[in-house]
């Protein structure tokens, strides 16, 4: 066992290190945090104290922005596949039923934490990129009392988590929560150390520790679980940072940790507060103009009003040496304008432009819409993979564990990448045969479909298409899952293009809907459809006029191309011959020889 889990003083010495060590980092955080919350801004004179009695202004900007960036994520579609380009069959189907025991995991690990009254997992992932710049949480399983399984997917909040990394990955995890010492007592039947002056509804730290081999549970300096073999084959945490920067060293040994992992206000954490700052002082101006300061003007300079001189109807006594004047407004430096509108455009550059949240003084073009579209995603792209890796990383610890046939086999469901419905029990051996995931998030996000459809188009036009069809459904359309679209397709080609597939459709379509009348109608004519195309059946014209309009004859044959004999029209009668019958070799009736025909012309005489 790692020295680490030895005893609770020995967890609590190495988390106070760590957080000694990543200090800057969580108060980072912590401020972050504050933003988000929209805390109210605090006024600052020249030199740096705090000031009262003034109107503050605390601009919603920050939570507004985090909520839109939260709500890309959540939304965007996951696609986890296992790539089998050139694997045979059976390795197909091993990696598609692998696919469907990842997909059910997510699944049931999100009715779980619906049961605990928790945001599902994309939800507090989505959280945790944006708003702390870290993910992190548990992915194991979990045998209960009965001998079942279950799955146990449950983020931590990276403020309160605390780790050593070694060359081969975690050494070891703890995260930290703080609940009521009676609850603690109650729910683990143990007493804890009551510290001096504190009750029993006081909050204590909790500590949950995992390392390589073991999980324990330490709160009040005793165990309140000890140490107990996890069944991973690592640690069983998923934790990492968010963005392309990492870990700097510098000589004080603090390096630049709170640089590493940065959240959504990076670029205006800064600018929220010059923001804040200004339009405070705006909104004193506007208060002051409803209730000015007066100058009240009397023989002993003690004159004041008992009442407002501002309501309504108020009636002030004075004297001929007594006075009342307003001071006057105080006027806002000219230049405030241009510096509120060089603020503005700075926080739009560090996080979303305005038009982002629908305002939108004119139509924008497929061009305009598409810039944008890019600027949003160098923001929205490093929080995607950030939950991509955490996805990879669960898939990774779930899979690895169930394959070492330690638990009991799971049923799960769900949708598979099929778009069918799943119900079935998973055999860890299967699982074990398995290949290696790939996780991919698409985000949902503005853009011109009009133009993506032309382009589309005309990528596929002519003899010869520019692109195949797969890839431009896939990188133009940004189709989810371009095979089940090409199959789709296939599938309505098929139904379309055979008249008996045509006449199937429309039975069974009948069928559903009750309609047993129509589908025997469709049944009889398919059937006399299909006798006609093996020759059992002689071509008649049947109740949907499949032959033509002029007769039988095979389905799509056009009958003025077709012999009579084709149509059903039986052969002509033959013309008889005109005149009498006689033997042959008589003369015809009235026939002229040859001589007498000479003679007629003058060309022989009568006697020869």
């Amino acid at each position: 066992m790692v020295a680490y889990l030895t005893t609770p003083e020995a967890v609590i010495a190495a988390v106070e290190k760590h957080r000694a060590e990543t200090d800057a980092l969580r108060r980072r955080m912590d401020s972050d945090y504050s933003l988000y919350r929209l805390d109210a801004h605090v006024i600052h004179d020249a030199l740096g104290n705090e000031m009262d009695g003034f109107a503050v202004y605390t601009s919603n900007a920050p939570k507004v922005f985090a909520k839109k960036i939260m709500a890309w994520v959540s939304q965007a579609q996951m696609v986890l596949r296992i790539p089998h380009m050139e694997a045979t069959r059976p390795d197909r189907t091993v990696d598609d039923l692998k696919e469907r025991f990842l997909i059910g995991l997510l699944r049931a690990a999100d009715e779980r934490l619906l049961g605990q009254m928790a945001p599902v997992l994309r939800d507090q992932l989505a959280f945790q990129v944006c708003l702390r710049g870290w993910y992190a949480g548990r992915a194991m399983f979990v045998k209960l009392a009965d001998g079942s399984t279950v799955v146990d997917i449950t983020p931590f909040d990276p403020r309160n988590t605390y780790w050593r990394q070694g060359a081969g990955g975690l050494l070891w995890a703890c995260h930290v929560t703080y609940r009521q010492r009676d609850v603690l007592e109650e729910e683990y039947e143990t007493v804890l150390a009551n510290p001096q002056g504190a009750d029993g509804a006081a909050n204590v730290p909790v500590y949950d520790c995992y390392d390589r081999e073991s999980n324990a549970v330490a709160a009040g300096g005793v165990w309140l679980k000890p140490p107990t073999p996890h069944g991973s084959t690592s640690v069983p945490v998923f934790l990492g940072p968010v963005g392309p920067v990492p870990f700097v060293s510098t000589e004080d040994g603090q390096g630049t940790i709170a640089d590493y992992g940065e959240s959504l206000y990076e670029d205006d954490r800064g600018l929220f507060a010059q923001h804040n700052e200004a339009m405070s002082i705006m909104l004193e101006m506007v208060a002051r103009s409803r209730d000015q300061s007066l100058l009240i003007t009397s023989q002993d300079g003690k004159k004041t009003l008992s009442d407002n001189p501002y309501l309504r109807s108020t009636e002030i006594g004075l004297t001929p040496e007594e006075s009342v004047k307003p001071l006057g407004l105080l006027d806002m430096a000219k230049e405030t304008g241009p510096f509120m509108a060089l603020v503005s455009g700075e926080m739009q550059r560090g996080s979303l432009p305005f038009s982002m949240y629908g305002e939108l003084p004119f139509q924008l073009s497929g061009f305009a819409i598409n810039t944008l579209r890019a600027g949003v995603e160098s923001v929205v792209r490093h929080r995607l993979a950030a939950v991509e890796a955490a996805y990879r990383r669960i898939c990774s610890l779930l899979s690895d564990a169930y394959a070492t046939q330690r638990f009991q086999g799971l049923r799960l469901s769900g949708w598979g990448n099929d778009q069918k419905f799943f119900d079935m029990e998973f055999a860890p051996q299967a699982i074990a045969q398995g290949g290696t995931p790939e996780i991919t998030l698409v985000p949902v996000l503005p853009q011109d479909d009009t133009a993506r459809f032309a382009q589309a188009q005309i990528a596929r036009e002519g003899a010869v298409p520019l692109m195949p069809d797969f890839w431009i459904r896939d990188e133009v359309l940004k189709v989810q899952n371009a095979d089940n679209m090409d199959d789709a397709i296939k599938e309505q080609l098929a139904e379309r293009l055979l008249p008996e597939a045509g006449l199937y459709s429309l039975m069974l379509g009948a069928v559903r809907r009750g309609r047993t009348d129509l589908a025997q109608l469709y049944k009889v004519e398919l059937m006399r459809l299909m006798m006609m195309k093996m020759g059992g059946m002689p071509s008649v014209e049947g109740p949907m006029g499949m032959a033509g309009q002029n007769g039988g004859g095979p389905p799509g044959a056009m009958p003025q191309a077709m012999p009579n004999a084709m149509m059903g029209v039986p052969p002509p009668v033959p013309t008889p011959q005109a005149g009498p019958n006689v033997p042959p070799g008589s003369p015809r009736p009235r026939a002229v020889t040859p001589e007498a025909r000479l003679a007629r012309m003058g060309l022989v005489g009568p006697g020869g």
